[in-house]
């Protein structure tokens, strides 16, 4: 199943840095965060199954992409979170990603497990990215658990 980035999009909020520089105490405000448009887009999520059974495990694998043409983006973070962490657990929820060059693309996986103790029905996944230098997204992603 793949989703698009269109599904539950929304933008982080630039990051700003206040220094103080000099006997005069002379503030300077420097904006970290690249020109409009520009952040560690969700170009694609896919799970390695459709519908899973308790007790199951799978796959989520998440494709994104530093939209800037000049800055590179530093200490870039996927994480992915479950709504619902006793129906699904997320091994190793946050992947870290050091240097992500301006342009560059990245696919990442995160193993997905599913309680033995799981109801039948849709549960969510929060996937977000983040980076000092950019603005992030966040996705809403629904994994089906099925009857048995």
């Amino acid at each position: 199943m793949v989703k698009s980035l269109d599904n539950g999009l929304q933008k982080h909020r630039p990051l700003l840095i206040i220094l103080s520089i000099g006997i005069a105490g002379l503030i300077i405000a420097v904006f970290l965060a690249g020109g409009a448009g520009e952040r560690i887009s969700i170009l694609q999520a896919d799970f390695g199954s459709d519908v899973l059974q308790p007790g199951e495990d799978t796959s989520l694998t998440v494709r994104i992409k530093n939209t800037s043409a000049t800055t590179d983006a530093h200490t870039v973070c996927i994480t992915v979170t479950p709504s619902d962490p006793d129906a699904l657990q997320v091994e190793n929820g946050e992947i870290t990603i050091d240097i992500l060059g301006a342009g560059e693309e990245r696919v990442v996986e995160f193993s997905i497990s599913v309680s033995q103790s799981s109801l039948p029905g849709k549960y969510r996944l929060d996937v977000s990215t983040s980076a000092i230098e950019l603005e992030g997204e966040n996705m809403d992603l629904y994994l089906e658990v099925g009857g048995g």
